[in-house]
């Protein structure tokens, strides 16, 4: 595991503001059931399993809590990645437990075979990126995620024939890392995209809203900056 950063002098851009993107999926989980609607005007509605609890208080709004076996998940192909589409995944959480490895947002496959590409955050408190089943990247051991609110961002963009995956928190990208492969998460078999997604490792707990889906666009560091600071300020999601 490597920094791209580090190793081949990447940074990423400051660019464009929130406005110029065009969003794929919109959920602010305010919901009082029947799992997340997609305000995008895309109608990309996720659908609950297990038994989440809704109307927690999350940021700016209600949200939607996850346990062991709950998560909220979509199989829509307009959801999925090709290996050629930058992407970025957003989500506001609040970790209530750090109880061995838990999804926390990305793709998988729902059989457990060994296709995924997503977050999951563990034990010791850090946040990780797993894909086909290994672990690619993690935080550092001293900062830990599980003291309370915190925005999400996992990100995928392309430069050139370079293409690389960044984890933020909050304002912050904590790390960068190289893709070995132009992953097509669009090509997978029984794939689905969303929040506490997982076999391996389970769905993370926590309550979640305020999560938005770009597929193929990697969001600028201006507008991973605007999301954070709309959510500080409790403005509409």
């Amino acid at each position: 595991m490597g920094s791209l950063q580090d190793s081949i002098g990447v940074v990423t851009p400051a660019g464009a503001a929130l406005s110029t993107y065009t969003v794929t999926g919109k959920w602010n989980m305010a919901d009082a059931s029947g799992g997340a609607a997609d305000s995008s005007g895309n109608s990309y509605n996720l659908t609950a399993g297990g038994t989440p609890v809704y109307a927690q208080t999350g940021v700016g709004s209600n949200g939607i809590a996850l346990d062991t076996t709950d998560y909220l998940r979509s199989t829509e192909s307009n959801l999925m990645p090709d290996g050629s589409d930058e992407f970025t995944a957003n989500v506001w959480i609040n970790f209530t437990s750090n109880t061995g490895a838990q999804a926390v947002i990305g793709w998988d496959d729902s059989t457990g075979a060994t296709d995924d590409c997503l977050i999951y955050h563990n034990t010791n408190g850090t946040l990780n990126l797993q894909t086909d089943k290994t672990l690619r990247a993690s935080t550092n051991n001293n900062a830990v995620y599980r003291d309370g609110v915190h925005m999400i961002t996992f990100i995928r963009r392309t430069s050139g024939s370079l293409q690389w995956y960044e984890l933020w928190v909050d304002s912050r990208v904590l790390f960068t890392e190289q893709d070995d492969a132009a992953r097509d998460i669009s090509s997978v078999a029984n794939v689905t995209f969303g929040f506490g997604v997982g076999t391996t490792p389970n769905p993370s707990h926590g309550t979640y809203n305020r999560a938005r889906l770009y597929v193929g666009a990697a969001l600028s560091k201006n507008a991973v900056t605007q999301l954070y600071e709309e959510g500080l300020s409790g403005a509409a999601a």
